[in-house]
């Protein structure tokens, strides 16, 4: 008997099996099945023939394979044996084995030799078979695929004839692939136009060929790519043409383009910058607003790191949020950045992650200029500040002025009655001490004050200018030269620039801005001044060549009893000017970097320029002896009042209150009464309208340590004739009696201020 078995590539699992049987010889059925396992794992083992004589006496150093080939032969009859294994390419793919059953057998070498011709000649049949089905599923597969694609493919031989061409391809010719064989390379996708073949020319040139066209029995763009096809001797033989339906690729372009430009427009129309960096850091794209915004042009931006144009001391904080947007942590910050014309600037930035494919390719920002925010803060910041230090400041000048009041008061009434020149000389210094003293005091009340709408007039801002130029010449000229240095001032002021004000404040602004600009320039420089008008608006610059400041400093400027001068500074100028401007309902700002000079911006109201009512003429001529009510709780402040009125030769009476006035009014007649504001039961304003309740022509005279500018409850303009402020001094005295007891007026439209 006679077995071939054949196994697959692992050599586990039978893949074929035939048996060639002698007459009479019976299948050996699972007995076979057992024993061709045991076969297998040995010649899987060995990789050598098993050469069986005698079965039954079978001996051979693995016991347990001799004492499984004599149970076989037991079982089975099989006398002697012979088990050759088939390898293919060195791999174990079967088993040719023959028994003999009918009696035992010695193996001659020719008897094997010829087992091992036959094994090897079934090793290259199986090889081959293998090979030839391996080739034809190949083809098979080749033959699907190429009906399967999408694009067109057209095979052509060396003439130009086609030779295959698969279901895409014949489509696109509207006729059946086998109808289309050994047809013309220029019968094939033929366009109107009449253009040459591309297939004839890369057949030709031995080159590969792109073009896109229109063929005549398609309405709609096909790309076509012709590949010339070589021998081993580089010789052309044919031609390999690919066509590519672009119907669906253009309508997706058509939609992506759409929505490209629809985002573009959204981008470009947004107000906010936005921006796009790689992960380097370089600008790749931004939108017209982020241009604006910086006034740098696009090819000043494009390409170039986004710290160039980040301000030096947040470019450490910048460069850590970019990173950890690249880590895919979005981030929101304010940040400083230089503008093209060299400003500092302020925006609130938000970055995120660019992803694409799941991989950060770079940054996307979006910024928005927040300058005049942050400068309003700044400035609503520092109003509050001066409104809280305002409301302190107005009851400590309050104190102070009362002390003042008597100080002042006392020593200009002993100066009236002393000879002794020593004492005279000794008394003017006190009143110059104390009437310094009231100097620095108004400039603390400055602070408290709201408004001064009644006290506004108009103003030509540019003689004002003239004016503080004129005043400050000594400093930024005459001291200037004697020290060796070279000053220049500059006025560049329009004619006409009118606006509401208090003369003697803006004044007081423009000097303190000329002289500081002359301190910081302590090795010379220029001053430009300008005075333009801008709509309804006067804007004021003052720029120095001088040494700048700090942003830390610049920040602070404003504040109250802030000075980089050191010992020689009060730190009140600016915190002054700030209050004087913002009364006037306008702005005042500063520009300024180390080594680039300093500049101040002031926004003023404009104010059209109307015939100027008549000025009220007439000297302030003597009085009569009038009789004179005093009331102040403080009586320092009252005794002095009452003893500077007697001293001007007037009668005085006095009392400590609101109430006591009244009863005191009520037994007697007086001409004036001057009544104190800050009185605890009664004030002054309560006083004046009780007093002018029992008398109404009686002229009452508000004396207030707050200062002259107070102003009479909403409604009641008429409810004190005149106002003056602490301390006052005879002529202040003397002028307020006059004019509140001129016989020509018979109304009272508005106190009178005296300071």
């Amino acid at each position: 008997r006679v077995q071939v078995r054949l196994y697959d590539e692992t050599g586990n699992h039978s893949s074929a099996r035939r048996d060639y049987r002698a007459h009479g010889l019976k299948n050996a059925g699972n007995e076979d099945e057992q024993y061709a396992d045991i076969l297998r794992a040995h010649l899987l083992k060995s990789d050598k023939p098993l050469i069986v004589d005698n079965a039954r006496k079978y001996s051979h150093s693995a016991e347990v394979l001799a004492r499984d080939i004599g149970s076989f032969a037991k079982r089975s009859g099989v006398q002697s044996q012979i088990a050759y294994p088939l390898t293919v390419n060195e791999e174990f793919r079967g088993i040719i084995s023959i028994h003999q059953t009918d009696r035992v057998r010695r193996w001659t070498e020719d008897e094997v030799l010829l087992v091992e011709s036959v094994a090897a000649q079934l090793a290259t049949g199986i090889a081959q078979a293998e090979l030839f089905e391996m080739v034809a599923q190949a083809k098979k597969q080749w033959e699907s695929t190429f009906d399967a694609m999408s694009d067109g493919i057209f095979i052509f031989d060396r003439e130009g004839c086609l030779v295959r061409v698969n279901r895409a391809g014949a489509a696109m010719e509207l006729a059946p692939p086998e109808s289309l064989l050994g047809r013309k390379c220029c019968d094939i996708l033929r366009t109107e136009d009449g253009t040459s073949c591309i297939v004839e020319q890369a057949l030709r040139q031995s080159e590969s060929i792109n073009v896109e066209i229109v063929p005549v029995h398609l309405d709609r763009p096909v790309l076509v790519t012709v590949e010339s096809v070589l021998d081993e001797r580089s010789q052309t033989v044919g031609a390999v043409c690919t066509a590519r339906d672009l119907s669906e690729l253009r309508k997706v372009e058509a939609v992506a383009r759409e929505r490209q430009s629809l985002l573009k427009n959204i981008m470009e129309s947004a107000r906010e910058a936005i921006y796009a960096l790689d992960s380097e850091g370089r600008y790749k794209w931004c939108n017209h607003a982020m241009l604006e915004m910086t006034g740098y042009k696009l090819d000043e931006i494009i390409g170039h790191s986004f710290l160039e144009r980040t301000h030096e001391e947040d470019r450490q904080m910048r460069q850590e949020r970019f990173v950890q947007a690249l880590k895919g942590e979005a981030q929101s910050f304010e940040s400083r950045y230089v503008a093209r014309d060299g400003s500092i600037r302020f925006a609130a930035v938000n970055n995120a992650p660019i992803i694409v494919d799941g991989e950060t390719t770079g940054v996307l920002g979006i910024a928005h200029d927040i300058t005049e925010q942050k400068q309003e803060r700044d400035r609503a910041a520092r109003a509050d500040k001066l409104r809280a230090l305002g409301q302190l400041a107005s009851g400590v000048a309050h104190d102070f002025n009362n002390s003042l009041a008597a100080i002042l008061g006392r020593a200009q009434l002993i100066l009236r009655r002393v000879k002794d020149e020593e004492l005279i000389r000794s008394l003017g210094i006190i009143v110059t001490a104390a009437e310094d003293a009231a100097s620095t005091v108004r400039r603390i009340q400055t602070f408290a004050r709201k408004s001064v709408a009644t006290e506004l007039e108009l103003l030509d801002v540019g003689n004002l200018l003239r004016d503080a130029i004129e005043i400050t010449r000594t400093r930024w000229q005459n001291e200037a030269l004697a020290a060796g240095l070279n000053i220049d001032v500059v006025l560049n002021a329009e004619h006409q620039s009118f606006t509401a004000g208090n003369a003697s404040e803006l004044r007081e602004v423009f000097v303190n801005l000329i002289v500081n600009a002359v301190d910081a320039m302590p090795h010379g420089g220029s001053l430009k001044i300008c005075c333009k008008r801008k709509g309804d608006r006067i804007k004021l610059r003052f720029a120095d060549t001088g040494t700048g400041m700090k942003e830390e400093v610049r920040e602070r400027i404003f504040e109250p009893f802030y000075t980089t001068k050191g010992v020689h500074g009060t730190g009140l100028g600016l915190a002054v000017s700030y209050g004087i401007i913002e009364r006037h309902l306008g702005m005042i700002s500063v520009e300024s970097q180390p080594g680039k000079g300093t500049t101040f911006h002031i926004d003023l109201p404009f104010a059209e320029n109307q015939e100027e009512s008549k000025q009220k003429a007439g000297k302030i001529s003597s009085t009569k002896s009038l009789s004179i009510l005093v009331i102040d709780d403080e009586k320092s402040v009252r005794e002095t009042l009452a003893e500077m009125l007697a001293d001007l030769d007037h009668k005085v009476q006095t009392v400590d209150g609101g109430r006591a006035a009244l009863k005191k009014l009520a037994a007697e007649d007086f001409d004036v009464v001057f009544t104190d504001l800050a009185m605890p039961e009664m004030d002054g304003w309560e006083t004046a309208r009780a007093i002018r309740q029992q008398k109404a022509n009686l002229p009452v005279v508000l004396v207030t340590g707050y200062g002259a500018t107070a102003r009479p409850p909403s409604g009641e303009q008429d409810l004190v004739a005149a106002v003056i402020g602490k301390p006052f001094d005879f002529d202040q005295v003397a002028s307020t009696l006059a004019m509140v007891r001129k016989p020509s007026k018979t109304s009272i439209e508005d106190p009178v201020l005296v300071r």
